[in-house]
């Protein structure tokens, strides 16, 4: 049997994908990780599969904290026009 993990980033990037091997008398498998992830919401997906297919399944979310996080970006200028250049810069 093999077991099937893969961590999804906020954005559907695939962060991790990872297949190891199990024998059926197995009752724990790790992971480790050996990169940072993006900072953000997550899923990982882990799957337990066989010649006939998937017997298991379970998702489970998490968050990891963002290095830096732009929480705003406001224009002096209420409304530009298409085509029109910004006089003032975005601060």
């Amino acid at each position: 049997m093999v077991v099937a993990v893969q961590i999804i980033d906020e954005f559907g990037v695939i962060e991790v994908d990872i297949d190891s091997l199990v024998s059926a008398k197995q009752t724990r498998v790790d992971f480790p990780i050996n990169r940072e992830l993006h900072g953000g919401n997550h899923i990982a997906n882990i799957q337990l599969k066989g010649k006939q297919g998937v017997f298991d399944w379970y998702s489970l979310m998490f968050r990891t904290n963002k290095a830096v996080e732009i929480i705003s970006v406001e224009n002096r200028e209420p409304e530009i026009p298409v085509g029109k250049m910004c006089d003032q810069p975005l601060s």
